[in-house]
């Protein structure tokens, strides 16, 4: 119970532009990025992810959506695939979503994503 409401604390505070919350989140995003192997250092609380993940593609570009998107190809775990793909239509550069999206309409995208 406390995950989730942590969880909705912090989507909830970063999706009203507290200043604290998203540069708390993306900090931690970007430190992500960073990392030698994100596949498998992945330091962000599960119950945090998808709010994490929402707020770094809100405010970030095509870099960040990328990353995120390969993130989703490599990994086989369903709860990070739904996250990652929650959190890649918190865009708000359309343009993104129009030109990135394309490969995901693929029935091999598909595919993996209803049968993981």
């Amino acid at each position: 119970m406390t995950n989730l409401l942590r969880e909705d604390v912090v989507k909830d505070m970063c999706d009203l532009g507290h200043t604290g919350c998203q540069n708390n989140v993306i900090e931690i995003f970007k430190a992500w990025m960073e990392v030698s192997d994100p596949d498998k250092n992945n330091e962000i609380l599960p119950s945090l992810r998808k709010a994490t993940y929402c707020t770094a593609i809100k405010t970030g570009n095509e870099v960040e959506w990328d990353f995120l998107w390969l993130r989703y190809k490599k990994t086989s775990n369903v709860n990070e695939k739904r996250n990652i793909l929650y959190a890649l239509g918190c865009s708000q550069q359309v343009w993104i979503l129009k030109v990135r999206t394309t490969e995901f309409t693929t029935f091999e995208a598909l595919n993996t994503y209803y049968l993981n």
